[in-house]
């Protein structure tokens, strides 16, 4: 969904993505990419019971 967000004229920024978001084409994917990563490295800790989900 992040994808469709950032690419479709339908249901997202499409064209416009600089104009609303103020970040260049290729350092928002660089940010998507960065973030996507940081998410996989804690759903895998938490999986394996390393994180404190009871404190949330």
């Amino acid at each position: 969904m992040r994808e469709v967000s950032f690419a479709s004229d339908v249901v997202g920024a499409g064209v416009d993505w600089e104009a609303v978001t103020g970040f260049l084409d290729l350092g928002s994917i660089l940010i998507l990419r960065r973030l996507q990563r940081k998410f996989r490295h804690m759903k895998r800790l938490i999986d394996q019971g390393h994180w404190p989900v009871s404190g949330w």
